[in-house]
């Protein structure tokens, strides 16, 4: 697994991805010298129609590599996002940045469900495959930024509580498949054990953030 550029073993799948984020660590020079000289609007279709292909096709490196690429052009379009956004949070525009809050949300939630009437329309698997990921695609985008910028949302997921889920989901992540496959394993899929494995998830993944991710984090800025 060390290489990571042909692939992960699969002996412990929750690290499959790693082979795409090792990719675009590689390539994120070219991403930002790229999309730099790209207008938003475009970078951002591109990417998406690009994702609907590799669905479509079943091409992986076309699926997952797109992803990363609306990742740089909202970071690389942040400050015009924060700034269009500023102007729904004067106190005459309060009521309105709620109700396009809330209907941003509900869209999003919408956007999730596309699959389903996908399948009651009859549409062929290969082209659901694209439509699927390209919806999914811009309702996780639409989900950044309303989580940002929408003070409703924003109060809920600034909560100590979700901040510390938050914290250590990572963590969690890269853990919790091991744990519960041992206690299902070790007591022959009983509930109650299973459960207990479940609960013991949490305070393993807070200590593998604390003494394995923050380190990591820590050794990584000393080398910038």
């Amino acid at each position: 697994d060390m290489f990571l550029l042909l692939g992960t073993s699969g002996n412990l799948s929750p690290l499959w991805s790693l082979q795409w984020e090792v990719l675009f660590s590689l390539l994120l020079i070219v991403y930002v010298t790229l999309l730099q000289k790209v207008p938003a609007g475009v970078g951002f279709t591109v990417f998406i129609a690009l994702a609907f292909v590799g669905a479509y096709i079943g091409n992986v490196i076309i699926i997952y590599m797109p992803m990363f690429g609306l990742g740089v052009c909202l970071a690389l379009s942040w400050g015009r996002i924060r700034r269009g956004m500023a102007r729904l949070h004067r106190p005459e525009m309060r009521v309105r940045n709620a109700v396009v809050g809330f209907g941003l949300l509900g869209l999003i939630v919408m956007l999730q469900y596309a699959s389903v009437l996908m399948t009651r329309l009859g549409v062929g698997p290969a082209l659901s495959s694209g439509l699927e990921l390209s919806i999914s695609l811009i309702a996780l985008t639409l989900l950044l930024v309303v989580a940002s910028f929408h003070e409703p949302t924003r109060w809920f997921l600034e909560r100590r509580s979700v901040q510390w889920l938050g914290l250590v989901s990572f963590s969690l992540y890269l853990t919790h498949e091991p744990i519960i496959l041992l206690f299902t394993y070790l007591s022959q899929a009983n509930l109650l054990w299973v459960l207990v494995g479940l609960a013991t998830t949490l305070p393993v993944a807070f200590a593998f953030y604390r003494f394995v991710e923050r380190p990591a984090h820590l050794i990584s800025r000393r080398f910038r």
